[in-house]
């Protein structure tokens, strides 16, 4: 499948107050995930036509006057949000993230909410309709009320089939991790924390010649973990100091590319910082090389 973007080539209907997308491909099929970030919360799956157009297959809605969940396939599940002892219906509110992977050969949703400090998971199935499987919330936006907030998380699966999410908890300087298997999303604790851990905001993970590897990004800094395969515990390699100090809390990210040659990378930003980073994932060091700096641009998301 391939297109070309023009002024001529676009989707048009009603609107979707979009703040963070994400996409994935079934069978062939490229899907993208848009996201609302307010009160009211909404996911809204779209199919991408052969000509670059977008045809919406599903929606998910959370209205904050009425706790109302509702779904374009399902209608309103809300007594299903509302059974899960874990998770209060307003983790579907403010959602900030969305990621996908096919956990177990099925397509995975994780929606993250910042402000309603919760995680749900969907499942995706080829007709580009979500599914609820479960969700955890946490206490609240106060670091004392288990953790505080959670940002930006990633998949991991370990080298035995074990299924790893991990999520970023800036106002605690963690990074929490759970296990997700059969539909079932499972606190398990602290995986990282400590000093050079400064209020994260994104994850992201790669397996370079066997070895899993994390890399965080904070208020000042840059992380390198690695992935112990046999119980998904991080141990620190490397952290490199920036000179970004966000205002605004965190509001920096990270990704991991591969290049040509397979090297791994790590492009880190924040939003106060005027540049962006592209650090080498050196596996035999164990260390975060800076390979090159693009000046003047600057990014929350990536």
């Amino acid at each position: 499948m391939s297109f070309t973007i023009n002024d001529s080539t676009y989707i048009a209907g009603g609107t979707n107050s979009g703040w963070a997308s994400t996409g994935i491909t079934i069978d062939g099929q490229p899907f993208v995930v848009s996201l609302g970030f307010s009160y009211d919360g909404q996911a809204v799956i779209y199919r991408v036509n052969d000509d670059g157009t977008l045809t919406e297959t599903d929606r998910m809605t959370y209205s904050s006057s009425t706790g109302q969940v509702v779904t374009t396939s399902g209608g309103n599940i809300t007594s299903t949000i509302t059974a899960d002892p874990d998770l209060n219906v307003t983790a579907l509110s403010s959602l900030t993230q969305s990621n996908i992977y096919e956990v177990d050969g099925t397509p995975t949703i994780f929606l993250t909410s910042q402000n309603g400090t919760g995680i749900t998971v969907w499942s995706l199935d080829s007709d580009g309709h979500m599914t609820f499987e479960d969700g955890r919330s946490f206490g609240g936006s106060q670091q004392y009320l288990d953790g505080g907030i959670v940002r930006e998380g990633v998949f991991y699966e370990g080298s035995d089939g074990t299924n790893y999410y991990y999520a970023a908890r800036p106002q605690s300087d963690q990074i929490t991790k759970f296990t997700y298997d059969n539909g079932n999303f499972v606190e398990v604790g602290t995986a990282a924390s400590g000093t050079a851990l400064n209020n994260p905001n994104s994850l992201d993970a790669v397996t370079i010649d066997g070895t899993g590897y994390l890399v965080a990004s904070g208020l000042d800094s840059l992380v390198l973990y690695q992935i112990n395969e046999a119980n998904g515990n991080l141990t620190l390699l490397d952290d490199e100091t920036l000179s970004a100090q966000s205002s605004s809390g965190a509001q920096s990210a990270t990704e991991i590319i591969i290049g040509e040659d397979g090297t791994a990378y790590a492009l880190w930003s924040d939003i106060n910082e005027g540049s962006t980073y592209l650090y080498e994932i050196d596996a035999t060091t164990g260390q975060l090389i800076l390979s090159d700096t693009i000046v003047g641009y600057d990014s929350y998301f990536m």
